[in-house]
Formats: C-alpha cells, structure tokens, sequence
C-alpha cells in the first residue's frame, strides 16, 4: 500500500500564505490557432475526454489535501476517493466583440479565484471567441491550466501542463502515455496522522539544532555582509510604489520576443546568459517608467529571482516545489543598457558562486525542522515582511519551455504564457517563459499600483529594441510581436 506523501517545507508555506483576496494560484495559458483538416473545434465534452485520457501523467490532478487538525504537522496528499473530472473544467465564450482587453479581463478574473481546497488543485477552462485579437487566427481559441502553488512550482508545473498537450497534429503526447505517475496514496487514519504530528513535533527541536548548526558555514558569510554593510547580502532596498499592498483586483499583460535575438544579446557580452538579458531588459523598463513618473531612486532597484533547486535528473511528475532564489540588483541607475547587462551579468556570476555554498538550501533545511504550527505563523507573517522590510522590489521568473510546437486535438499551439500570485508588498511579477523560438514577458500588478500598464509594456519594449541596437549595432531588431 502506497504511504500518503506528506507536504514539503516551501508547499505548506504557499499553502498557509494563501489568502482569500491574493490565492496562491499559478496559470498557464495557451492560445492555439484553429483545428487542422480533419479535427473539429474542442467542446467541453471533447476536452473532457481529453484530460480524462491524460490523467495518469501527473500526480497532481488526482490527489488533494489532507490537513492535521490544529496545523500540528504538515498537511498530507492524499487520492481522492470521489475524483470527478467535471468538476475541473469548464467552458466560457467572451462577449463580443472579443478583443484582447477583454479576454486580459476574463483571465485575471479567472486566475485570482480560490480553488476548492477539498478537490484536486486544478482547473481547466476552455475560452473561445477570441474574434477581434489580432494574433489569434478566425477559429481560434484559449486554454487556461490553473493550480495552486502548493502543488507546483515553475518545473513541475511545466510538466503538469505540458501532459495535457500533443507534439504533433495526430495526437502524439508530450509525455510519455505509457508511464505513471505515483498515486498520493490513501488518507491515513486520524489516529495515525496525531501519532506522526506527536513524533515530528518531538523531534523537531532536536533536528533544528542540528540543522542550524550544519547551516551556519554556509550563512554567516551572508548575515556578516548583513552586519558590516559589505558585500552584495548588504545592498539597500530602495522604496517603490510596487511595495504597496495589493488590492483584490489583479491585472496583466503580455509582450513576444523573439528567443534568438535574445541569443544574439547574449553572445555579444562574454559570460552573459539568457536570464541575465531578461534581467536587463527588465531593469531597463523599470528605469523608464519611473522615470516618466519622476519616481525613479538613486539606488537600484533589485528583484527576487526565483532557482529551480533540483538536482540534475530529478523527476518532477511528482509535482511539489523545489526552489531557491537570488537577490539581483537591476542596475535601474543605469542610462546605458549595455553596460547595465555587464553589470548584471557579472553580478549574477558572482551570486552563482556564492550560491554554490548553498545558504538558500541551508535555510530551507533549518525552517524544514519549524514545527508545522510555527511554520502556519511564520507563513503568514512572511506574506506581509516583505511591504515592511522591502527584501526586494519586484519578482522576476524565467522558466525555459519547449522549443518545438505543441498541439491539442489538432490545434497548434502559437502563443503561452504564465502568471504567478502576486501579494502584499510584491506588487510587480514578471514572467519570461519561453516557447518554441518565443519569450513572453507576462506583466502581473494591480490596477492601483499599475494604472497605466499599457504605458508599462511600452517601456518593455522600447528598452528590448535599446538593448538589442547597444549590443549588436546593427540597426533595430526584428518586429516584436505585439
């Protein structure tokens, strides 16, 4: 009999810090073009079917939660006996005259709503009438893959969304249609679950010394910085309107690039990597549009930089969060995007380097060792540290995705991109997925902090075309996409 896979340290954080106006929900959405000759337009009953075929791929779309009573351990995955797949999805049609404002409006609607924490973390909705977007071909439609953050993270969630796609028109799976992913097994008996909170609630302050002290070589360096003012650790946090509290409405948008002009950016610095290109095209906007709203700091602004923290090989069918991250300052006091990307690229360099002694993961090993119920508390108080401390001024993510076309049904997919939650103090995310020769800048905020996002996606983009003219001096790029 399968043992109940019980929540990791960074799941039971999302889960905790999950609040009913900010869910810790993440999305992917998909926009294909219309059904190739010989297939017919999805329905719901056609999607149902679909999904329903592709369950085995993921652990992730038949297991739910499990809670101990009084958060006295970590919460449980668990199989849900009473799975229905049709309470997962559902179908919506945007009114006309179906314009990209308001299918932007359908799916931040869609996004910010609560999942139900008693089923599976998932749901999917099929959006069509996109009659009057102008990327979107006569027949097309959308596709938006909903979880929460507790289940997945941008690498698991990459797996998780890529099983319910095709390589090719004549349905081939992305995944692999004759593995499993392991069940979450049963849910144990209550008598079981307190025995297991007793014993890990024992054991935790013993394992928590031990783990401070294996942590500390790793982490002095970092605190020292702290106390004396030295070294990367030490960089002020300067004040930004994105440090405010967000208010329940949520907003986006999306701008295309094309990979290899990234590429070509790339190779003109020595040592630069794609993700220090995103940083800098990023820093470059951030410095434009506070500058038109006269906001701009003497010091640089600095983001949070999530790591995938897998080991090389590590499956992650399983789902769950694997994560460590990195402080970037974004060199926003910069007028030349060139020497911001130098800047950028040897910093990130020396972060790596300094990352190799692991305090990330050494932190996560002690608050791994927190009793369950300290770590529901440290949760939500992280939620709102960082509108007080300011740790960081915005949050930048880039997940690699596949570089080839995927399909459903026979529909090609032309366009994803991804959103993230979004909370008190972190009112910015921006996302940078790519796929198939394509990189998506997702901007996340709120209409209080962000009015003026078109204004926002703008300076994205004139500081794309600055950057790639500085470092190629070759004219201007090729035409982006929106």
């Amino acid at each position: 009999m399968a043992v109940p896979t019980q929540l990791g340290v960074q799941d039971a954080q999302f889960l905790h810090a999950d609040t009913e106006s900010s869910p810790a929900n993440v999305a992917v959405i998909l926009i294909f073009g219309p059904p190739q000759s010989g297939h017919e337009s999805p329905d719901l009953d056609a999607l149902t079917e679909h999904v329903r075929s592709r369950l085995h791929t993921s652990a992730v779309f038949t297991r739910r939660l499990r809670r101990v009573p009084l958060n006295l351990d970590y919460p449980y995955w668990v199989d849900d006996d009473a799975f229905d797949v049709d309470f997962h999805l559902q179908y919506s049609r945007l009114p006309k005259p179906g314009t990209w404002a308001q299918f932007r409006r359908f799916v931040s609607r869609y996004h910010n709503k609560p999942l139900d924490m008693h089923r599976p973390l998932w749901e999917v909705c099929l959006v069509d009438g996109l009659d009057s977007i102008d990327m979107v071909p006569k027949g097309g439609f959308a596709l938006i893959v909903k979880a929460h953050h507790a289940a997945i993270d941008g690498t698991s969630g990459m797996h998780f969304f890529s099983g319910l796609l095709d390589t090719d028109a004549a349905g081939t799976p992305s995944v692999d249609s004759h593995s499993n992913s392991p069940h979450a097994g049963p849910a144990p008996a209550y008598r079981e679950v307190l025995a297991r909170a007793l014993l890990n609630n024992v054991r935790s302050p013993v394992r928590l010394m031990e783990s401070i002290v294996r942590a500390m070589p790793a982490v002095l360096p970092m605190l020292t910085a702290r106390l004396t003012g030295r070294g990367q650790a030490s960089r002020r946090v300067p004040d930004s309107r994105f440090n405010r509290a967000v208010s329940p409405v949520k907003q986006f948008d999306v701008t295309w690039f094309g990979l290899d002009d990234f590429k070509t950016i790339k190779n003109s610095v020595t040592g630069a990597t794609i993700n220090d290109v995103v940083l800098a095209v990023c820093g470059g906007a951030l410095r434009r549009y506070l500058s038109r709203h006269k906001e701009l700091p003497e010091e640089s602004l600095v983001a949070w930089v999530p790591v995938n923290a897998r080991s090389p090989g590590a499956d992650a069918d399983g789902g769950g969060n694997a994560i460590s991250a990195m402080t970037v300052p974004l060199f926003t006091e910069l007028g030349d995007p060139r020497e911001r990307l130098v800047a950028i690229s040897a910093l990130t360099r020396a972060a790596k380097q300094e990352a190799s002694r692991r305090p990330a993961k050494a932190l996560i090993a002690v608050a791994s060792q927190l009793p369950a119920y300290t770590m529901a508390l440290t949760a939500r108080l992280l939620s709102t540290a960082n509108s007080r401390l300011r740790l960081c001024n915005a949050m930048i993510t880039n997940v690699p995705g596949p570089q080839q076309p995927l399909y459903l049904r026979g529909s090609k997919c032309l366009y994803q991109f991804g959103l993230t939650p979004i909370g008190d103090g972190l009112g910015l995310v921006i996302g940078t997925p790519s796929y198939n020769g394509q990189i998506a800048f997702t901007v996340m905020s709120t209409p209080k902090i962000l009015p003026d996002i078109e204004m926002f996606m703008r300076c994205m983009r004139r500081s794309f075309e600055a950057l790639h003219t500085a470092c190629v001096r070759s004219g201007m790029p090729r035409k982006v996409r929106r």
